[in-house]
């Protein structure tokens, strides 16, 4: 990844957005990111202590979201990966 001025991430295949209309949300697939799932987990942990408003992941949908916002979808997400919430996408 790549955080340029503390407003635009360049995520790779790290983080994208789901564009599912009952989700729409920041996600993250073991079937891109398959090596070592817990480690990803860690590193979206770490992630969430930065500040930006753009995701733009490396095959899909730019989003742009308040700071804030991006944190709480993040540390969200984090529990979906370390499996302390039920709606893992894979």
């Amino acid at each position: 990844m790549l955080l340029f001025e503390n407003r635009f991430l360049f995520t790779g295949d790290h983080l994208d957005w789901d564009r599912d209309r009952d989700r729409e949300r920041l996600a993250a697939s073991k079937n891109y990111c398959w090596h070592s799932w817990p480690q990803q987990a860690e590193s979206m942990k770490r992630l969430a202590d930065y500040r930006f408003e753009w995701v733009l992941p490396g095959h899909g949908q730019k989003v742009r979201l308040p700071e804030t916002e991006t944190r709480g979808q993040i540390l969200r997400l984090v529990e979906t990966m370390n499996g302390t919430q039920s709606n893992k996408r894979e």
